[in-house]
């Protein structure tokens, strides 16, 4: 249940709204602003629905926002006090202050000058979700919304305003700008480079890889899942599979890693290797790292490179929406009922875990886990053991000691890099 909110339309005839919160008012048109009557029970500078990440409180006045982090958001007092520094932040002001005269108007595209090739990584249009080049409109009051250029001019989402973001070295009227060399901070994931050039080749089932003859951005290898390489996706569909060519680092690197962690035998057997790129599980991943982070404080191992066996028929399930423990029991839960992931390649590689297919094919999915504090599991286990008097475990293993099989009880601390296809 939430509080009464009541506005009116500056421009129109006399009309209110009531009901649910601004961050609502999808049935007010945008070409004229709207303001909250100033009796509502709401604090005027207040932004509904947003808190704090740094203190956990209702987010009051400015509100700073990442640049970088999908979702993250710090209150001013935070903010002065250095939390989440190794980012850029943009300042948002409160979205229902009353607007200083009836020639307001929404932002308009004022492209002029803007390096058009220029992609903000990472960041997904949440109109027709394809990359989004030169100017990026962000929405001031939705959680996470971002336009490209062309949505925006068509008048997508126009029932809020969008603030400007530029690419670096762009100077715009009452717009953000990333810092020119923003990448090069700590723990940044979508790395800040230029738009990859020539040819896309696209393959039945959404496959597709960017073509020979070109510089590619940083990858996984450097410590951090990047989003640079990802293709845009196709409208309705939710994931990308990509095959590697053999000739790229990025297939060097999971060769590299079935080589060290006992999986040397299977190397010449390999026929695929193919990247996923899930942008909605991506976040969803991403900001479940960031908090762990938060929570373990920094140099603290939250993030470990496992390896999981999957039969053919739940391959598509895996690409769309990731693991489901619900599934668990299938073959083995003696430290739990979760989702299992061992540190060597060959006990996945067994057919118990990865059985071959009617082509005689094997599926190994290389994954980005988050391990975090991990406790001795056993049988019957629904979640990990109590940390402390308020916080559990993030995993549980086979041996505290030397653990080689981890066990993630919640579906957000796993994203599938890469799925490896082998003959059997």
């Amino acid at each position: 249940m939430h509080p009464r909110w009541t506005g009116g339309c500056f421009n129109g005839p006399p009309r209110g709204f009531s009901g649910a919160p601004p961050g609502a008012w999808f049935g007010h048109h945008g070409g004229h602003p709207f303001d909250p009557f100033h009796n509502s029970p709401v604090q005027p500078d207040a932004h509904p629905g947003v808190s704090c990440d740094g203190c956990k409180r209702p987010m009051v006045g400015v509100r700073h926002k990442c640049t970088v982090c999908p979702n993250y958001d710090l209150c001013s007092g935070c903010k002065g006090q250095g939390i989440h520094g190794h980012h850029a932040m943009h300042d948002i002001q409160p979205p229902f202050g009353r607007y200083p005269s009836q020639s307001t108007t929404l932002p308009q595209p004022s492209n002029g000058g803007v390096d058009m090739g220029y992609v903000h990584h990472g960041v997904l249009c949440d109109g027709c979700r394809g990359n989004v080049h030169g100017i990026r409109y962000k929405c001031v009051t939705c959680l996470d919304y971002d336009l490209c250029m062309t949505c925006k001019q068509q008048g997508t989402h126009s029932c809020h305003q969008m603030t400007e973001i530029f690419p670096p070295g762009h100077r715009g009227h009452g717009s953000f700008q990333p810092p020119p060399h923003h990448h090069h901070l700590p723990h940044y994931p979508f790395p800040s480079v230029q738009a990859a050039t020539g040819p896309t080749q696209t393959f039945h089932g959404n496959q597709s890889f960017r073509g020979q003859g070109q510089t590619p951005p940083p990858s996984s290898r450097d410590g951090e899942l990047s989003t640079a390489k990802w293709a845009p996706l196709q409208q309705g569909v939710p994931f990308n599979r990509c095959p590697l060519s053999t000739a790229e680092t990025e297939y060097q690197d999971v060769i590299q890693r079935m080589n060290s962690t006992g999986g040397g035998a299977w190397t010449s057997k390999v026929l695929q290797i193919c990247r996923i790129e899930n942008h909605r599980m991506f976040r969803v991943y991403r900001s479940c790292k960031d908090e762990m982070e938060r929570e373990h404080g920094p140099g603290f191992q939250n993030e470990r490179i496992l390896w999981h066996g999957t039969s053919a028929d739940v391959l598509d399930n895996i690409y769309r929406g990731g693991f489901n423990r619900s599934y668990c029991g299938k073959n083995a839960t003696a430290y739990g009922d979760g989702v299992y992931f061992a540190t060597s390649l060959s006990y996945s590689a067994s057919s118990t875990y990865s059985p071959p297919d009617s082509n005689g094919q094997k599926y190994i999915f290389q994954c980005r886990v988050l391990t975090g504090h991990f406790a001795q599991g056993q049988s019957g286990l629904k979640e990990p053991p109590m940390r402390t008097a308020e916080l559990r475990y993030d995993s549980v293993v086979d041996n505290t000691s030397n653990p080689t099989m981890f066990v993630i009880f919640k579906d957000m601390q796993v994203y599938p890099e890469y799925v490896i296809t082998l003959a059997a």
